[in-house]
């Protein structure tokens, strides 16, 4: 029997929930084509003095897209006073409750991964912008994308197993949640409850990794910024400067998850007694939706590179579609006039010397 505490709070209005299923499905399949262009322009458009550093890009945006395509595929209903979610989605359509807990795990595992990813990159824009080649090889072996993707596996399995009772407990707290108010009971009972819990590996990534990176991401630009302005740098401009982008648009991704996610997550859990905590949570998610979508649109936008390749994808699309159309319109005219000036049974090739021949 649990003792639950009751807040009265304020539910999503149906209308609400309508409109924003209705974006998250228009958004979603947009950010799946985002980012498989994105995956692509990567891949195939990154400057060789890059390295492996595009692999770390590459990762940091697939944590990002994965964790907001989670949320949004059982449509996550936080509920901030009781530290409890509401899965919807496809769990329920499914009727496959235990779906919620792994997608809610996924969800968490990989952001908590993009913040290991992330100090990865700005320990690599260190070690190479001062010119320490030694921690560059390390963080482009092989080996060690390994041991990140064990780090990973771990992070996933030591969620499931922890939470491998999150369906009983979530039984027993809808049976145990108090009626003072029946449409939130209901609201309660009537849906897939997802109730997980953080275990040691989460919180220490939580709240002891995660402070601790951003100070060293703080110390790892300034060292950057630092050793390229220097007098004693033996950088040629065009490497510094490609140096310096590379800082400047990670010390943007950093700020925006900061300013998009952490913080608005923090007001939210500040105020999370009060009554309009559920719908603002609510809303607060829909939003992370879109912060995929920044960060690949600023991943293809930002550098010079990708963003020539994507004009010249866009271009190239178009002129091919341009070039078919032409070519149908002029093989329409030809077959319905005939020139006279050739026989009725002659057809006319051109040769790659340039001369006609009768066929």
């Amino acid at each position: 029997m649990q003792n639950i505490t009751f807040y009265d709070v304020n539910l999503p209005s149906d209308s609400l929930r309508l409109n924003f299923s209705v974006y998250s499905w228009l958004l979603q399949p947009v950010n799946c084509l985002i980012f498989v262009l994105t995956v692509l322009v990567i891949l195939q458009c990154s400057p060789k003095s890059m390295g492996s550093y595009k692999y770390y890009i590459l990762w940091s945006v697939s944590n990002t897209f994965a964790s907001m395509l989670a949320f949004s595929m059982y449509e996550c209903e936080l509920l901030p006073p009781y530290e409890v979610a509401i899965a919807r989605g496809l769990p329920e359509a499914l009727d496959a409750p235990f779906l919620s807990v792994f997608l809610q795990i996924m969800a968490y595992s990989c952001f908590q991964m993009n913040i290991l990813i992330n100090i990865c990159r700005f320990t690599f824009r260190f070690a190479e912008a001062t010119g320490q080649q030694s921690i560059v090889q390390t963080l482009s072996d092989r080996r060690f994308f390994l041991g990140l993707l064990a780090v990973f596996l771990a992070i996933v399995f030591a969620g499931l197993f922890t939470n491998s009772d999150a369906l009983e407990k979530g039984g027993a707290f809808k049976r145990d949640f108090p009626g003072n108010n029946m449409a939130l009971r209901r609201y309660v009972t009537d849906h897939i409850l997802v109730y997980t819990e953080s275990n040691f590996l989460e919180y220490v990534i939580q709240y002891a990794i995660f402070p601790i990176g951003l100070l060293f991401s703080a110390y790892c630009a300034l060292c950057c910024y630092r050793f390229q302005r220097s007098a004693s740098s033996t950088l040629s401009e065009r490497t510094r400067r490609m140096y310096y982008n590379l800082i400047n648009a990670l010390i943007i991704e950093q700020a925006s998850v900061i300013f998009w996610v952490l913080l608005p997550l923090l007001v939210i859990l500040l105020a999370a007694q009060t009554r309009h905590s559920v719908v603002a949570a609510y809303i607060f998610v829909r939003i992370l939706y879109m912060y995929p979508t920044f960060v690949m649109l600023f991943t293809l936008t930002f550098y010079k590179r990708y963003r020539y390749a994507v004009l010249r994808c866009f271009l190239g699309v178009s002129r091919n579609h341009q070039a078919a159309s032409s070519v149908g319109s002029s093989s329409v005219v030809t077959l319905s006039k005939p020139s006279s000036s050739f026989p009725r049974n002659t057809l006319t090739a051109t040769l790659p010397n340039g001369g006609n021949r009768a066929i």
